[in-house]
C-alpha cells in the first residue's frame, strides 16, 4: 500500500511529472473545530484520480480548498508551482477549472452562451470574444456531443445534458486541471457511464489532470488510475484502485459489510448481506 506522500506513475503509460496542483500540509476548521488535516494531495497530468469516502468525511471541503474557493488555516495549494494565494483569479481560471455539485444560473442562456463564459479567462476586453474562442467553443461542444443542442435553452436540458455542459464549460477554459464534486448525482446508468468516459478522454487525450469526487464506488474503481480514501478529514489510503478497495478497509470507514471481486484487473464493490 502506498503511503502518504508517495508519487505513484499514473496507469495510462505516462511518466510522472512533477504535480500540476499540488495541496501539503493542509488545516482547515470551522469555528474551531479541525474538519481536514490533510498532509499530500497531488495531481499530475494525464492522471485520472478519485476522490472517496463516506458523507462528511470532507470530500467537498478538500475540493473547495484545492480550488481556491476556501482558504486553508495552514498549509498550501500550488499549481504549477505557484500558490495559488498569490495567482490573479483570472490566471487561476485559465489553469484550474471547478464544476460544483449543484449549479444554477439565473439567465435562461443557450447552451453555447453558457459554455462560452469558460472563455471568459482568456478575453482581452471584457465581452469581447475573438475567433480562437469560438474555434474553442465548438470544439468542446462536440467533445461533449452537444453541438446539436447548442442553441437550446439550458434550462430544457435533461440532468445528463446539464452535466455535459458543466463539463464542456470548464473545457473552455482550456485547463490543466478539473475538478468535480459528484458529476453523476441523480444520473441514471447511461449518463454516468457517458461522464466518465468523457472525462477519461479528457485525461487521456488533452492531458488534463482530473480530481472526481463521488461516492459511486465502482465507477472510481473502473476509470481511475490513482484513488484517495478520506474518512474524518484525513486521507486513510492512497494507492491505485487494487490497493485502496480491501474489504477491510471499506468495512472499517463506510461502517458496513462488503465484498470486493475483480473484474479485469479492477476491483467491484458490492454489499454483503
Amino acid at each position: 500500500m502506498l503511503t502518504i506522500g508517495d508519487n505513484p506513475a499514473s496507469g495510462t503509460g505516462k511518466s510522472a511529472k512533477p504535480p500540476v496542483l499540488l495541496g501539503e500540509a493542509l488545516r482547515f476548521s470551522y469555528q474551531g473545530s479541525n474538519l481536514i488535516e490533510i498532509n499530500r494531495v497531488e495531481l499530475q497530468p494525464f492522471e485520472f484520480v478519485g476522490l472517496m469516502g463516506p458523507n462528511g468525511a470532507g470530500k467537498s471541503t478538500l475540493l473547495r480548498l484545492l480550488a481556491g474557493l476556501l482558504r486553508p488555516a495552514e498549509g498550501t495549494v500550488t499549481i504549477d508551482g505557484q500558490s495559488l494565494t498569490t495567482l490573479a483569479p483570472v490566471r487561476r481560471a485559465s489553469r484550474l477549472a471547478w464544476v460544483p455539485q449543484r449549479s444554477e444560473t439565473p439567465f435562461d442562456w443557450t447552451v453555447r452562451e453558457m459554455v462560452a463564459l469558460g472563455r471568459y479567462p482568456f478575453l482581452r476586453e471584457r465581452l469581447r470574444d475573438r475567433p480562437e474562442d469560438g474555434v474553442a467553443i465548438e470544439k468542446v461542444l462536440s467533445l461533449v456531443g452537444l453541438q446539436a443542442l447548442a442553441d437550446r435553452p439550458i434550462g430544457t436540458l435533461s440532468g445528463g445534458e446539464w452535466q455535459r455542459a458543466l463539463v464542456a464549460r470548464s473545457l473552455a477554459q482550456d485547463p490543466a486541471a478539473l475538478l468535480l464534486d459528484e458529476p453523476v448525482a441523480n444520473l441514471d446508468l447511461r449518463y454516468q457511464r457517458d461522464i466518465y468516459e468523457l472525462l477519461r478522454g479528457v485525461t487521456q487525450d488533452r492531458g488534463v489532470a482530473v480530481l472526481v469526487a463521488d461516492h459511486h464506488l465502482d465507477l472510481l474503481a473502473h476509470y481511475c488510475d490513482r484513488i484517495y480514501l478520506i474518512d474524518g478529514g484525513k486521507i486513510v489510503a492512497h494507492g491505485s484502485p487494487a490497493e485502496v478497495l480491501t474489504e477491510e478497509r471499506l468495512e472499517s470507514v463506510y461502517r458496513t459489510p462488503v465484498r470486493i471481486s475483480s473484474e479485469a484487473g479492477r476491483p467491484r464493490v458490492f454489499w454483503r448481506f
